[in-house]
């Protein structure tokens, strides 16, 4: 699932108010936050000041780790921030 989030930025992820274990890390050079809340992994991109791409990975099942859903997770937020800067 790909959410906009056109009010907060990935900063907002990392401050540590949210129940979620939380990392910063880089996508397609933009800014970005690795959240992990049980199974679900999210990679939210700051696309603009104050605005964010949310990229959920949610696996059903035990079908693969939290790692690999993290880590396809990333990858999709690659290839979504990759056709932004297409345009």
């Amino acid at each position: 699932m790909i959410v906009a989030r056109p009010q907060e930025d990935a900063e907002a992820w990392l401050t540590g108010k949210r129940p979620v274990q939380d990392k910063q890390l880089t996508v397609a050079g933009f800014d970005a936050a690795e959240t992990r809340n049980g199974e679900s992994c999210n990679v939210v991109v700051d696309a603009a000041d104050k605005q964010s791409l949310d990229i959920q990975l949610s696996p059903s099942g035990n079908e693969i780790t939290n790692d690999q859903s993290c880590e396809k997770a990333k990858q999709g937020a690659e290839l979504v921030m990759q056709t932004l800067l297409q345009r």
